[in-house]
């Protein structure tokens, strides 16, 4: 029986051990991924690969953030920042943040999480 301290890994194998199948879904050209895993029971190939200097791309883009870059929605509230203070502007806006985040945990149909999610999209911290 595999031990708590190999996480996740542990529960899949555990759960196939008990005779369930373990499929893995990737894209094309990472079906490698599933091979060092003994309890995946099928792979399947769900779409096209993403070309590899997109792939690349997006992570640099991604690991290059920077804070003087902005906030993505909270650029808005700089205007605000001017009138009131950045101080309190920012706090507004991790406010709503903050807000909208409960609010997609305690959505009671989709539509209501979509709303929540595409909200906390809006103002999250991004670039």
């Amino acid at each position: 029986m595999p031990s708590s301290s190999k996480g996740f890994d542990g529960i899949l194998d555990m759960t196939a051990a008990r005779g369930y199948d373990i499929d893995f879904g990737t894209l094309q050209g990472q079906e490698h991924f599933a091979k060092p895993y003994t309890f995946i029971s099928r792979v399947h190939t769900l779409g096209p690969g993403v070309p590899i200097e997109v792939e690349v791309r997006e992570y640099l883009r991604m690991t290059e953030w920077d804070i003087a870059k902005g906030f993505g929605f909270l650029i808005i509230f700089a205007r605000l920042s001017d009138i009131f203070c950045r101080k309190r502007a920012l706090l507004s806006a991790l406010t709503l943040f903050t807000v909208f985040s409960l609010a997609c945990d305690v959505a009671q149909t989709m539509e209501q999480l979509y709303v929540f999610r595409a909200s906390t999209s809006i103002i999250k911290i991004s670039d």
